[in-house]
């Protein structure tokens, strides 16, 4: 009844997300089970899910100001909102692993806690119960987004768009930012992009631009 915008499978059973703010599962154990809300607030901009074995499911919720089709607006408004949560599958109830995150954008359950990809922050972090988060990598070169389990172990990340020079100049430029919002079309922001779309007002973000000849 609505886009999907994460999913996570776990023997038989699928994990949805749902636009409009529900994850729902399908087959397994749990069949039918919805999930709507998280600390009091609708289970909105759900970027990831991964199961953490048939009984539990991680949720990445990138931003409580946003709907997840309007993540350039967080990234430009610097939006730190975002959330994981860990959902027993069992109760239905949901327990924060942690806040406070610049729109996490992947999340893996490894032994003992959950690895997740920050993307505003450009970094991989571990969440682990009752610890604070734990950098594992840091200063990434793009933003980092999906995670997946590698068949001959470790995990495969995916980047969606690598971080440039203009990009890092204009999010340490409030003024600008607010006169680009509020001014241009969110299309030709000087910002990550998806796909170009083939516009001659697109800001010059190519990567093999070259400078000085």
């Amino acid at each position: 009844e609505a886009p999907v915008t994460a999913l996570a499978a776990q023997g038989q059973a699928v994990a949805a997300a749902l636009a409009n703010g529900k994850v729902t599962i399908r087959g397994g154990p749990h069949d039918g089970l919805v999930l709507d809300a998280a600390g009091g607030r609708p289970l909105g901009c759900v970027t990831a899910l991964a199961f953490d074995g048939p009984h539990a499911l991680l949720i990445a919720v990138g931003s409580e100001t946003h709907p997840l089709e309007r993540w350039k607006h967080d990234l430009m408004q610097l939006g730190r909102s975002g959330s994981v949560w860990r959902a027993d599958l069992t109760t239905g109830a949901l327990s924060p692993l942690a806040r406070k995150l610049g729109f996490p954008f992947g999340v893996l359950a490894v032994e003992g806690g959950a690895l997740v990809a920050e993307s505003w922050r450009h970094r991989l972090l571990m969440l682990r119960d009752g610890r604070p988060p734990e950098p594992v990598l840091s200063d990434l070169p793009a933003y980092p987004a999906r995670l997946a389990r590698a068949s001959g172990g470790g995990a495969w990340l995916a980047m969606f768009a690598p971080r440039r020079q203009l990009t890092e100049f204009i999010l340490r430029e409030p003024a600008y930012r607010d006169a680009m919002m509020a001014e241009v079309e969110p299309d030709l922001w000087v910002a990550p992009a998806l796909k170009s779309n083939v516009s001659f007002f697109e800001p010059m973000q190519g990567g093999a631009l070259k400078q000085m000849g």
